[in-house]
């Protein structure tokens, strides 16, 4: 794999984790609240619950496996992103997409990552 792709696709998942992680001790950022309850607190840990594993597979498989799989992980990573930042966008919050400059930066985020599957199955 290219190691810019391989550069982009870490500090994706990396910063994915930390996000979903930070959001646990403090939901208030993630969702602009001023006080949680336990609505806010199980809508943040659902986030998390995804957010975590698929964050440390993505983080994990490029490193350690080759093939169709690691690019489907990694396509539906990149789509989950896609996703985050055009709800974020829709609802106005900068904890998920600051601008529509961020979700047009994770498409492109998703074109790096087709281009990196389609070099490494050669």
């Amino acid at each position: 794999m290219n190691p810019v792709l391989l550069t982009i696709n870490t500090i994706s998942a990396l910063i994915t984790i930390a996000s979903a992680v930070l959001a646990m001790y403090r939901p208030g950022l993630m969702v602009h609240a001023s006080s949680v309850d336990a609505n806010t607190r199980f809508y943040v840990y659902m986030y998390a619950v995804r957010a975590i594993p698929a964050g440390i597979a993505v983080l994990i498989a490029p490193f350690y496996f080759r093939g169709g799989a690691v690019a489907l992980l990694l396509a539906t990573f990149a789509v989950i992103q896609a996703g985050d930042a055009f709800i974020g966008w829709t609802r106005k919050n900068g904890a998920w997409c600051s601008s529509p400059r961020s979700a047009r930066q994770s498409t492109r985020s998703l074109r790096f990552r087709f281009r990196a599957y389609r070099d490494s199955s050669q």
